[in-house]
């Protein structure tokens, strides 16, 4: 059976459509979403993949099996709490309106939004857009020129990208970022950010703190690029760095610096 024909979940519940367009599919679907795609359907091309299912779980002693797709340009919109939603896609859209939802995206392009409360999502792509509106949620991206918007409280990010720009505006948000040329900005009250990546820099209000590294370069002239770390260091903003200002780490001093566009 190709996966672009099928309609009912592992454990043989039916898929609930929001709507179906040609060569992309767009659907709801209890606990638990799969990427596919399949083309216009009527219902009797539905009824017939329900009782395909039927033959093939009892052939396969009740246990069906499902491969997730990897086609490009995968919509799924999810209303349902607890779901899990897997996506093998590039140019996937992915939104998300229940509780404690997990969503994975591993390809690039992805644009992810998730308006529950105890979301976990990550995004190992490139050019992923995740904006995130709920409280206690966990962030993890690695790739390379993500956006990353959060509008929760007691959010945890983990960004090991490369050139990703984070905007936090809850308040108690952990944010802690390994990758190069990171540029985090935190509206929300006390904030921890540590953002040790080369390159990186970071803002933040009154009361929150920030870490940062300095890196040098150690290779000669003509060698492959080397970088070593020279230097760690956090300050409490409002102390000694001012609040809502960029900073970097040189010479062993935070330094005033401006955000890239």
């Amino acid at each position: 059976m190709c996966i672009r024909d099928r309609l009912v979940s592992e454990d043989g519940e039916i898929f609930k459509f929001a709507r179906v367009v040609e060569g992309m599919g767009i659907y709801l679907i209890k606990n638990k979403v799969e990427s596919q795609y399949f083309e216009k359907i009527d219902l009797n091309s539905f009824v017939q993949n329900c009782i395909r299912f039927t033959e093939e779980a009892i052939a396969e002693n009740n246990k069906a099996i499902v491969i997730p797709a990897s086609r490009d340009f995968a919509k799924i919109v999810s209303l349902e709490d607890n779901a899990q939603i897997a996506v093998f896609a590039k140019f996937a859209q992915i939104v998300s309106n229940g509780e404690n939802v997990k969503i994975a995206s591993c390809e690039n392009d992805a644009q992810i939004i998730s308006n529950g409360s105890g979301a976990c999502i990550t995004a190992s792509g490139n050019n992923a857009q995740i904006a995130s509106n709920g409280n206690d949620t966990k962030i993890i991206c690695d790739g390379v020129n993500s956006h990353i918007i959060s509008n929760g409280s007691n959010v945890r990010i983990a960004d090991s990208g490369i050139r990703t720009y984070m905007v936090s505006c809850g308040d108690n948000v952990q944010i802690a970022s390994c990758g190069e040329g990171a540029q985090i900005v935190a509206k929300g009250k006390n904030t921890i950010i540590a953002a040790i990546g080369k390159s990186s820099i970071a803002r933040a209000p009154k009361g929150s703190w920030i870490t940062l590294a300095e890196w040098v370069k150690i290779n000669k002239p003509g060698e492959k690029e080397n970088w070593k770390l020279k230097c760690v260091k956090t300050e409490r903003v409002g102390e000694r760095i001012k609040e809502d200002t960029f900073y970097k780490l040189a010479d062993g001093k935070f330094e005033e610096t401006i955000g890239k566009k």
